[in-house]
Order: C-alpha cells, then sequence, then structure tokens
C-alpha cells in the first residue's frame, strides 16, 4: 500500500497547475516514487489542463499517477472528491495554486513512518508574489510531541481553512460525511473529523507557499464568518472543548479585522465587498463581541478615507524595511 496520496482538485488554472505539479514532481525522490501516487481531480475545466496533466504523465511515467476527469462541473465539493480516489494511506489535498517544498514530500514520509501512532500531520506555509522571481526556502523540522486535538485545532486555528494544510490518515467514512456539507469549505469538516482523533504530529517550517491576494471569486464574508462560524459548530459537537473554539474565534476576528482594511483599502484578488452584507454576517455569527465591533467600524469608514491612512502606511514601513534574502527560483 503506498504511504501518501498527494491530491490536487483543480479547474481551469492550467497555469497555476503545471507549476504546481512541476514542483511536485521534482519534490519526490526516487527511493520513494512506489510510495508516494498523484491523483488529480480535473472539475471539467475548459483550458488546457487536460493537454497539461497528459504532458506531465507523458514525461514523468516512473510516477504513480491515478487522474480522473469529472464529466460535469461537481462545484467546491471536488476538493474532498479528489481524496475519495487516493489509494495511499496518508492523504495530502494541494491547492492547484499552491507550490510544495522541495523536501517537503521526503520529510512528510520521514515523519509518518517513524511516528507510526499519527493520525494526521500539521503543516505551515508562507506566502508569495507573483513579481518574485525567487523564494527563502526554509528548514524544515519535525516537532517532537504529538498534539492532542484541542492542542492541534488551536495550532491550526484559523488556518484549517487553507486547504494544502493537513495530511490526514485515509478514512473514505470521514470523506463521505464531508461531502455532505453544502459548505466553500467541505475540507474543513475532514480536518476536523480527522483532528478529533487526536495523535496529530506538526511539521515546522513553510511546506507549501501560497499565492498573495489570489481568491477563488466567491463571498468573502459568507465563506469565512457564515460558514467558519458553522465549521466551529461543527466542531463544537465533535466534542473540541468550548474555550478551543471560543479561542480560534477570536483570533480569527483579528484575521477578519486585518483583512476588512485590506480589502477596504486596495484590490485584493477577485473578492468583492458589500459592507452591508458583511455587517449582517459578523454580527450574526459574533453577536456582542467587542472584536466584531471593531471590524464592523471598519467596514463602515469610507473607502477613500481607509486607502489614504494604508498608502500612509505602507509608504513609512517601507523606509524601515529590509530587503528579504532569497535563495530559490519558483518553478
Amino acid at each position: 500500500m503506498k504511504l501518501v496520496s498527494i491530491c490536487i482538485p483543480t479547474y481551469n488554472r492550467s497555469a497555476f497547475l503545471e507549476q504546481s505539479l512541476t514542483a511536485i514532481v521534482h519534490a519526490i525522490p526516487t527511493a520513494l516514487q512506489a510510495q508516494v501516487e498523484i491523483v488529480i481531480s480535473n472539475n471539467c475545466s475548459t483550458d488546457n489542463t487536460v493537454e497539461v496533466i497528459n504532458s506531465f504523465q507523458q514525461n514523468f511515467p516512473q510516477l504513480i499517477w491515478n487522474v480522473v476527469q469529472q464529466a460535469s462541473n461537481i462545484g467546491s465539493i471536488n476538493v474532498v472528491v479528489a481524496a475519495k480516489y487516493a489509494t495511499g494511506k496518508f492523504i495530502w489535498i494541494i491547492s492547484d495554486d499552491d507550490i510544495i517544498h522541495p523536501e517537503s514530500v521526503n520529510q512528510i514520509v520521514q515523519v509518518l513512518s517513524k511516528k507510526s501512532e499519527a493520525k494526521s500531520l500539521i503543516l505551515e506555509y508562507s506566502t508569495f508574489s507573483e513579481t518574485q522571481t525567487a523564494m527563502k526556502i526554509p528548514l524544515l523540522i519535525a516537532k517532537d510531541q504529538l498534539l492532542s486535538a484541542d492542542e492541534a485545532l488551536s495550532v491550526l486555528s484559523t488556518n484549517i481553512t487553507f486547504l494544502s494544510i493537513l495530511v490526514f490518515e485515509n478514512t473514505n467514512l470521514q470523506i463521505t460525511r464531508a461531502i455532505e456539507h453544502s459548505s466553500h469549505l467541505p475540507q474543513c469538516y475532514l480536518f476536523a473529523d480527522q483532528l478529533r482523533q487526536g495523535q496529530v504530529a506538526w511539521l515546522s517550517g513553510a511546506s507549501i507557499f501560497v499565492r498573495e491576494n489570489n481568491s477563488g471569486g466567491y463571498n468573502f464574508f459568507q465563506v469565512f464568518v457564515t460558514q467558519f462560524n458553522d465549521l466551529m459548530t461543527y466542531c463544537l459537537s465533535l466534542g473540541f472543548a468550548q474555550s478551543t473554539i471560543a479561542a480560534v474565534k477570536t483570533k480569527h476576528l483579528w484575521y477578519l479585522y486585518k483583512f476588512s482594511i485590506i480589502l477596504k483599502s486596495q484590490n485584493y484578488g477577485t473578492f468583492t465587498l458589500d459592507s452591508k452584507d458583511a455587517i449582517h454576517r459578523i454580527q450574526a455569527a459574533y453577536p456582542n463581541h467587542w472584536l466584531a465591533s471593531t471590524v464592523v467600524l471598519v467596514l463602515q469608514i469610507p473607502d477613500p478615507f481607509l486607502r489614504s491612512l494604508q498608502n500612509t502606511f505602507q509608504k513609512t514601513l517601507t523606509i524601515f524595511k529590509k530587503p528579504s534574502s532569497q535563495s530559490a527560483k519558483l518553478p
């Protein structure tokens, strides 16, 4: 049985997919090729995604490929459906626009092999911009102690929404349950089920590089307020401590506060902002929370004024910012 299935749900992002696959195929050492498979679920793309996939299969026949071409677009559940085709003991779902660390596969296999009792493995990420030609490659270090369910959720916190953040045990029942949730975040229900088992390993250092300002074009506050709050309610029903859920929700509000400022002061991917809708969702999800009131206040500030403050802040920051070292070219 293969140890790890790398599952990539994809739709109409062939250029990103090509970069992602380039990083993946070069991250699988020859010695591990029999232990790792690459699963791709193409969500009925209309661009040249099929050609890109075929090219990689032809150029890297030594790797194990499992490619599924969906007959019709099945929506956001494709991210979880991709995992249904996995045959490995563990599953790593990777977004089709993320780039993995060149040593990530080797390190993941080592951690899961040494910590045989581990049910899942938390990863870390860093961001990069499209203008970068190189990035700093960090050292990956496995934490010694396995985390409990509540410890793992606290570590992940709002990052539980990142698609590529968790490697988890292949359990078909839990995958099926996750598909049943009507949400833009179906993988999060799968992650929550897996974390609840405890015995969670943790690999520090960025295993994944995520594009800045790259959204899916959906209603940000519907997904990351209403649906995130629904996810936390589900976590509570699984038996996670109420104090853990409360801490995660508060940390998530800080994220919303920061993002609200960014969204109102500059263009951010394809996200659109309906302030009235956003305010309604925040007040419904976080009634009487002081930080939620602060986010609401930000959403009520006129855009030009907030944009002016943001520009002034960025100019001041640039003066004191030191250039960072870059050591590896992007695929």
